[in-house]
């Protein structure tokens, strides 16, 4: 959530936990200041659900926060990916106390249940394409139940959350504080934030989003097609995602699964991640063209692709294929410091895969992507 929890002066540790690993970064100084990072694999060697897994995402965190020498304890933690809902429509102009009750209301009617089972915000997006005095917002939300546990996470590693952000903010503020990312600061562009199970598109101008779609896996996610179609465990099939993603297929390279056939699993990954891509780059496609016509601009050719999977090998030929745009993987994070461990270059640590932690680490200094509520 975009929702303040208390408030702070020391710069905020940023804490990403998705895709089997844990993220922290903290910047000593302005968006240009040097960065302190860390980050290590949960482990989930033995299929651990439930509280176990619980455990172990603990154990990481208290791993990777012992491994740098952070600043404090005071954190900006992310609001679980696959947990956090988006819905866009217009509305009547609220002061922001009625809106957020109105939000949240509607929030609730949509997700089929009760307003105080939520943890609600909202974006403004600005004025309504139609010009009638109403404006469109974006509503944000998170089960009241599911905050709580990423929080006691984050706290039983011996952080404090100062704050929960939602990834969409988290990775606008990362990708657009960095001056090479922002092309032309007015310009609509293109922003895609990719993990196993969905793509997040958005449609960012003045370094906050304008428009978001919200493209889910059909397939149900390349772990889980991973995981039914070679009879593997969740934990193997999300190994075989991470070792995959680290770069390039290399036969050369260390196989942790010697049950399993590699050339098998990269076949079913390749098939699965085309399929993905080429949904991804059409409704993309769509969207920037919708969006261009009732706004009346144009939405720049290049995209930008953030996230866990975003360094999946040709995954961005894929992307380029389908419609004649331009993909790239964001390159560039601003600040000094980010990892220099880049054996495979478009691996774990990936600038584009550092995106939101960093956004998270920027939380209180790059205000425009976010909406602070006391």
């Amino acid at each position: 959530m975009v929702k303040k929890i208390n408030k702070t002066h020391t710069p905020p540790i940023g804490c990403h936990i998705a895709s089997g690993y844990v993220r922290l970064c903290q910047r000593l100084g302005d968006r240009d200041a040097s960065v302190i990072c860390a980050m290590r694999r949960i482990d989930s060697s033995d299929d651990l659900t439930g509280s176990a897994y619980a455990s172990a995402t603990v154990e990481a965190l208290r791993q990777a926060l012992g491994a740098a020498n952070f600043q404090g304890r005071q954190a900006v933690a992310l609001c679980p990916e696959q947990d956090t809902n988006y819905l866009g429509f217009e509305m009547a102009r609220l002061p922001d106390d009625e809106m957020q009750s109105a939000v949240a209301i509607r929030l609730a009617m949509e997700l089929n249940t009760e307003p105080d089972s939520l943890e609600t915000d909202f974006l403004p997006l600005g004025d309504s394409a139609g010009g009638n005095a109403r404006q469109e917002v974006l509503a944000v939300g998170c089960s009241t139940a599911t905050l709580s546990a990423q929080v006691d996470l984050v706290e039983r590693a011996g952080l404090m959350p100062v704050a929960m952000d939602v990834p969409i903010c988290a990775a606008v503020r990362g990708t657009f504080a960095a001056a090479e990312n922002q092309t032309c600061d007015e310009a609509a562009r293109l922003l895609i934030h990719l993990t196993d199970e969905k793509a997040d598109l958005l449609i960012v101008s003045d370094s906050v989003p304008r428009f978001v779609r919200v493209l889910k896996n059909n397939a149900g996610g390349l772990v889980r097609q991973l995981q039914q179609q070679l009879s593997v465990s969740h934990a193997q099939a999300r190994t075989i995602v991470q070792t995959l993603a680290n770069g390039a297929p290399d036969q050369s390279a260390d196989w942790p699964l010697p049950d399993v056939d590699r050339a098998e699993a990269e076949r079913i990954a390749a098939n699965a991640v085309h399929q993905f891509g080429n949904d991804i780059a059409r409704e993309a496609h769509m969207c920037s063209y919708h969006y261009g016509k009732a706004r009346r601009t144009t939405v720049l050719a290049e995209a930008l692709v953030v996230g866990s999977l975003c360094s999946w090998p040709g995954l961005l030929r894929v992307l380029d294929g389908e419609t004649g745009a331009t993909y790239r993987a964001v390159s560039h994070l601003p600040g000094s410091g980010w990892p220099t461990d880049t054996n495979p270059p478009d691996g774990p640590h990936a600038p584009g895969v550092w995106a939101i932690a960093c956004g998270l680490s920027l939380y209180d200094i790059h205000r425009p992507a976010q909406r602070e509520t006391a």
